[in-house]
């Protein structure tokens, strides 16, 4: 027992090291995995909810892809070559850790919903009442304008591929700092909209209006699948989650809309990305309260939280986080690969 007291502390040092030197920030870890930790607890002693094969399945390859990627990342030398490889490696490193968090994020969405009582329609759709808003006046000038209709629809749904397109350019232009800032504020703020609208579950608008006919552009009415799975999840009458399919519960506060602005923040120190995110979330924030069967207060409320979470890190968190160095760009890496070969 002695002698396995220092084998121990060595593997925990280890372990440290690991997290620590791990990319893009290794104090995220110290999220990731107790989340990680709350879930599988939180399943264990739930037998109403269930995980399918695939997600284990699926957890296991992220950590793979990170072990992979940080190994890599320690075995380059210090040549042009081997710096273009590093920045690929931090790619696949930063998309295994996102991919994991996000997951856990979605799995703690889907727990939390089994702890959601009454329905907070009514009192979104009286706040919205007395805010002023029209949503019927919103939808019916949407459908008289089917081109608009469908391009926000396609932003609304494509909302995944624009996060990850902020990342990879952060990544390739060697934006450190905005990256630890930009996966930071979309965790924290992703967490709190999930355990807020544990308080506030909803069936949403669409849903509330009792929308009969939306013309021919819907078959049915839009961001109603959620309903039956909340349902399920406080009736205790069992689900199973499967990775591909947890598509998020929350209503108030909405989380596109805090995923819209966070895009349009992490783009700020490049003009021409800023107007490319600006157009984009500005398209897929209007589609929302439609396409996401959103009221107009759950909008309002993903905003505010939002820019609360950026004060908060920029002026609390950021100033007591030691400056990570930026990295050189793509071209710079580029430039200095065809130098070495000349």
């Amino acid at each position: 027992m002695v002698n396995a007291l220092p084998k121990a502390q060595k593997v925990w040092c280890a372990v440290q090291h690991f997290f620590r030197k791990s990319y893009p920030y290794g104090p995220f870890w110290y999220f990731t995995l107790p989340l990680l930790a709350v879930n599988l607890l939180w399943l264990a002693f739930d037998p109403a909810i269930s995980l399918q094969d695939n997600w284990y399945l699926v957890v296991a390859g992220y950590f793979l892809l990170t072990i992979f990627s940080w190994l890599g990342l320690q075995a380059l030398t210090e040549t042009p070559i081997a710096a273009l490889f590093h920045r690929l490696l931090c790619i696949v490193a930063a998309y295994a850790f996102a991919s994991l968090s996000y997951l856990q994020l979605r799995t703690q969405n889907y727990l939390s919903m089994s702890l959601s009582n009454n329905w907070a329609d009514a009192q979104l759709s009286q706040w919205d009442k007395a805010l002023g808003f029209d949503w019927w006046a919103y939808v019916n000038w949407l459908l008289a304008h089917p081109n608009i209709l469908t391009a926000i629809d396609i932003c609304y749904s494509a909302v995944d591929w624009p996060i990850g397109v902020i990342a990879v350019l952060l990544i390739l232009l060697g934006k450190t700092n905005q990256l630890r800032e930009f996966f930071g504020i979309t965790f924290a703020t992703a967490f709190i909209c999930i355990w807020i609208a544990t308080v506030f579950p909803a069936q949403g608008a669409t849903a509330t209006y009792n929308f009969s006919e939306l013309g021919t552009y819907f078959k049915k009415p839009p961001a109603t699948y959620h309903i039956e799975r909340i349902l399920a999840l406080q009736n205790g009458t069992g689900f199973s989650l499967d990775p591909s399919k947890l598509q998020g519960l929350a209503a108030f506060p909405s989380f596109h809309t805090a995923l819209g602005i966070l895009l349009v923040y992490a783009a700020r120190s490049n003009v021409y990305l800023l107007l490319a995110a600006i157009l984009y979330s500005s398209a897929m924030i209007a589609a929302t309260p439609l396409f996401g069967g959103h009221y107009f207060v759950d909008i309002i409320a993903g905003a505010a939280l939002t820019f609360a979470t950026i004060a908060i890190w920029r002026f609390v968190i950021e100033p007591k986080l030691s400056p990570l160095p930026d990295q050189p760009n793509l071209w710079t890496l580029l430039v200095n690969l065809i130098k070495a070969i000349r």
